[in-house]
């Protein structure tokens, strides 16, 4: 969600350390600590990028390692399209409306069910596959308008 490997990693210390300071604010009978903890998770990602004052965007570095490309026995060629591919995978997840890519993110990178990430967002679960429904189709849309840009730009 924040776009950056090192703004994540600031951002998951910041949660525990919230939870070390305030423990009275996670109350077990409300859910789960995880979907607590990816609450908190969720408000300091937005907080950091109110607060974001220079001039690169968190989205503008990519979502590192969430797209994670396996290693394999592949050829260099094989490697270097997969790569691409989750490159622009990434790039245009970050396009897509934050509503639709925080369901995203949890339901498909995170494989979250319903439940959970309706927990976790604090939404109805009927919100969520609403939400995750209209996020692949705009995740789809910016795929589809990259691809019809590049073959436009194309010489045949």
């Amino acid at each position: 969600m924040s776009g950056s490997h090192e703004i994540a990693d600031e951002i998951t210390q910041d949660a525990f350390l919230f939870l070390l300071r305030n423990p009275g604010s996670y109350a077990p009978e409300r859910g789960p600590l995880l979907n607590f903890l990816l609450g908190v998770t969720r408000n300091l990602v937005r907080r950091s990028k109110r607060s974001a004052t220079d001039d690169l965007s968190i989205e503008d570095e990519g979502i590192e390692n969430q797209f994670a490309v396996p290693e394999t026995n592949d050829s260099p060629l094989d490697l270097a399209i997969r790569r691409q591919s989750a490159a622009s995978l990434q790039d245009a997840l970050l396009k897509v409306p934050e509503g639709y890519r925080e369901v995203i993110v949890l339901c498909d990178l995170q494989e979250m069910s319903y439940a959970e990430a309706a927990a976790t967002l604090g939404i109805p679960v009927g919100t969520v596959r609403s939400r995750l429904h209209r996020g692949h189709i705009a995740l789809l849309d910016v795929l589809s308008r990259r691809t019809v840009a590049e073959n436009s730009g194309a010489k045949l």
